[in-house]
């Protein structure tokens, strides 16, 4: 299988693909493919021959690389809640030490002052 990018396609020569080559290019099994396709994360056929449906090899690519950015952006604002709230988390923590801090000086007794002699 080849690692192609989308900025590689030679839209002239764009070879259709059949179900299990669409399903090899994408390294996942027939049934998988088909799943996919059905649950619209792989678009639909670009030509359909009879009862068999062909993808165009660019329809494909382009279909992993939205998904690939989709993944990238659902990820990164995930990050982005991590970070949040474990900032959230260290600030309360802060408050609670600064808190304790605060009442043990008030507990403690005053220091006294002895002559020097």
């Amino acid at each position: 299988m080849e690692n192609l990018s989308v900025p590689n396609i030679d839209l002239q020569n764009d070879p259709l693909l059949n179900t299990r080559d669409g399903a090899a290019l994408e390294g996942i099994s027939i049934p998988t493919f088909k799943r996919r396709v059905k649950a619209g994360d792989i678009p639909p056929p670009d030509l359909v021959y009879g009862q068999r449906p062909y993808w165009k090899r660019s329809t494909i690519l382009i279909a992993r690389e939205k998904r690939i950015a989709k993944c990238t952006a659902l990820n990164e604002e995930i990050r982005a809640a991590q970070l949040a709230n474990a900032a959230r988390a260290r600030a309360g923590r802060d408050r609670v030490r600064e808190g304790r801090a605060a009442a043990e000086r008030a507990a403690a007794p005053p220091p006294t002052e002895q002559p020097l002699t």
